[in-house]
């Protein structure tokens, strides 16, 4: 068995997309196994297990019938439990797919071969394992922690990330997760480096999830202070968590 044709899956599902700019669309998801951080507000602490046994997969609405694949698993293997899966669109996510690029590179190859279209979600930390993804993801959403929020600072590292993802052929768009406790300086933070790049990349300001809501003024306020830099800020919250959707 090729090396890099098999990798470590959580999770394998289709649902609606609940954040970021394409917010609203089916997607096929695909949940990589392991993370580079432990960020605070992490709504999937389980997906941080580096090496899980089992895969789970959802082959429909009904999460009774979920099937339990075992890890590693391959991806020739793997697509075809996600062949039959609700949706054209294909989101890679975590975890932190980019652990494990290769693999991922793997997966986003076959999808394609099949047309589907390939979202690659990230936090926008891994900048050197995305040569082997350049060509293959039509859409990388791209993290930029909020050290209030998150308790990482990472400014340097997601500023040369988004170089380098700006150098593949996909369409980049930026989110950023603020809490009540978030200050503008932080938001103008995010958008310098955006607005450095090219100002007309999207940034979406999307309110951590959770029993302590983020006040729609403090949002308007963030928003506002990115709008000196950038072109396209949006305020979208996570719609899954809304409609009670994985």
């Amino acid at each position: 068995m090729n090396r890099v044709s098999v990798g470590w899956i959580h999770e394998v599902f289709s649902s609606i997309q609940g954040e970021g700019i394409f917010c609203g669309q089916r997607h096929v998801f695909v949940r990589f196994a392991g993370c580079n951080l432990s960020c605070s507000y992490c709504d999937t602490p389980g997906a941080r297990l580096q090496n899980p046994s089992a895969c789970r997969v959802v082959p429909g609405a009904d999460s009774c019938s979920c099937l339990s694949l075992h890890n590693p698993v391959d991806a020739d293997g793997l697509f075809e439990h996600c062949r039959n899966l609700v949706g054209r669109a294909v989101c890679l996510t975590g975890g932190e797919p980019l652990m494990q690029a290769e693999f991922c590179a793997a997966l986003a190859r076959r999808f394609r071969q099949e047309g589907h279209v390939i979202h690659l979600e990230t936090n926008g930390t891994l900048a050197e394992a995305l040569p082997s993804l350049n060509g293959l993801v039509d859409v990388i959403a791209m993290d930029m922690k909020i050290p209030s929020t998150s308790g990482c600072e990472l400014w340097q590292t997601h500023e040369l990330f988004l170089t380098r993802a700006l150098e593949t052929k996909a369409f980049v768009f930026v989110k950023a997760i603020v809490d009540a406790r978030t200050e503008e300086s932080e938001i103008l933070q995010c958008a310098d480096i955006i607005a450095s790049k090219n100002r007309r990349l999207p940034l979406v300001i999307q309110p951590v999830n959770g029993k302590k809501s983020v006040p729609g003024e403090h949002l308007l306020r963030l928003q506002e202070a990115a709008l000196r830099l950038v072109d396209d800020v949006r305020v979208i919250p996570q719609c899954h968590k809304v409609l009670e959707l994985p």
